[in-house]
């Protein structure tokens, strides 16, 4: 797409004034920044990137008279600015992504879409149907033993190098990345060299097998028995926070002002990611270790019961915050996300008043006496604002022809209701 564009056009750029264009990029700079490739870049090529990416999809949609842009939820520039450029020509976005109810997924948009959707199913929820009630009862009963769809399968928490590079298929990526070594991959904005890559995703991974043994002696083996508040780390990179939390990308930041800000005689429990520990430096656990009042706690430590002992939750965007509100606790979020509208929920744009509600959080701790009702009307929302079935993208598996099916009929019918607000 760099063709279409060789240099700024700032025609191009005033164009789409109104959008937030360089918050856009952050998802890929960070991602850059995480596996070393785009120290060659400057103001300028970031100026050329943002003006090529909205003239592409431009003159591509205008070109093929493309009606709908269909993706995934918005996790990347690329993404991004499609997105930007539909909701300019009035063209609808939308993408398929799993749900945190296991057999269900859903189709999202821009930042706030699956929330507001799910708001607006919320306002007119009727629980009358006995089998919704009965699968709604088992799945908050059971909520302990649920594992949704989209971390089942995941490997993230398997350590082994051979596994996870000294297979076929990535043996097979690393020959034809080969032929990258060589080649200027300036413009190829993503992911940089393919071969470079993948050689610092492996040298990432090396570090971080030989990072997790040190881990065992910086967490906290007993935790204390006083009132606590949970923080649950989080991915990164990924969307979830470099799209929906792109202010509070820096986490010991976050952490470091929670902890100064806890009521007295409170601690705060920072959980690792089980699928990412590790991977920060170690100094970024250390200092986490020594902030007062706050503990690191392992990332295999039963997560259920950390909610179900603590005041309530500190979160960006993470599933923890969900869980932890249909397990009646508040949740304190910096972030945006689908249950963000739930009554439970006290959202922060900054740490200003943070101290005061905390407090509030282990004052009231255990005092909403109708938030089970309330809580079997949001999740049968949730489940009305999503679509039967097991998300799939692996095309050689047996699933994938029938999830393709699923997913049509889904957009079809999102589309069908579809409105930019």
């Amino acid at each position: 797409f760099f063709e279409h564009s060789k240099e700024c056009d700032s025609k191009v750029l005033d164009q789409y004034s109104d959008y937030p264009l360089n918050m856009a990029l952050l998802s890929d700079y960070e991602r850059a920044e995480v596996f070393g490739f785009g120290g060659n870049r400057d103001n300028e090529y970031y100026l050329n990137l943002q003006s090529s990416l909205l003239s592409f999809f431009e003159k591509l949609i205008e070109k093929h008279n493309i009606d709908y842009i269909i993706y995934e939820n918005i996790s990347n520039s690329f993404a991004y600015f499609s997105s930007f450029v539909g909701h300019r020509l009035g063209i609808p976005y939308l993408g398929v992504t799993s749900s945190r109810v296991p057999g269900y997924f859903v189709t999202d948009s821009y930042v706030d879409y699956e929330s507001k959707k799910i708001q607006k199913s919320f306002g007119n929820i009727v629980l009358d149907d006995k089998v919704e009630i009965d699968f709604i009862n088992s799945y908050l009963e059971n909520l302990d033993n649920i594992v949704p769809d989209g971390i089942v399968g995941g490997n993230h928490s398997n350590l082994s190098l051979t596994s996870r590079y000294f297979n076929k298929r990535k043996i097979l990526n690393l020959l034809i990345s080969t032929k990258f070594i060589f080649s200027n991959t300036k413009d190829s904005y993503l992911i940089g060299s393919p071969f470079s890559l993948l050689l610092s995703s492996f040298k990432r991974s090396l570090l971080r097998k030989f990072k997790a043994k040190l881990l065992v002696k910086i967490y906290h083996n007993q935790l204390p028995d006083k009132p606590y508040f949970l923080y649950p780390l989080q991915f990164h990179p990924e969307s979830s926070t470099s799209v929906r939390a792109s202010n509070f990308l820096n986490e010991l930041e976050v952490i470091r002002n929670i902890a100064f800000n806890l009521p007295n005689n409170t601690c705060l429990f920072v959980k690792d990611h089980p699928s990412s520990f590790g991977y920060p430096t170690i100094s970024f656990y250390k200092q986490i270790a020594r902030l007062p009042n706050v503990c690191l706690v392992d990332p295999f430590y039963d997560t259920k019961a950390l909610i179900k002992g603590s005041c309530g939750v500190v979160t960006l965007t993470s599933t923890v915050g969900y869980e932890a509100l249909l397990l009646s606790k508040r949740v304190l979020l910096f972030g945006s996300t689908f249950y963000e509208f739930h009554r439970n929920v006290t959202k922060f744009t900054t740490y200003e008043n943070v101290r005061e509600v905390l407090m509030s959080f282990e004052a009231e701790r255990g005092s909403d006496s109708s938030i089970s009702e309330y809580n079997r009307k949001f999740v049968a929302a949730y489940i009305r604002s999503s679509y039967k079935g097991v998300l799939n993208f692996d095309v050689n598996s047996e699933g994938f022809n029938s999830f393709c099916e699923l997913s049509y009929g889904a957009l079809k019918d999102s589309l069908s209701k579809f409105k930019y607000d």
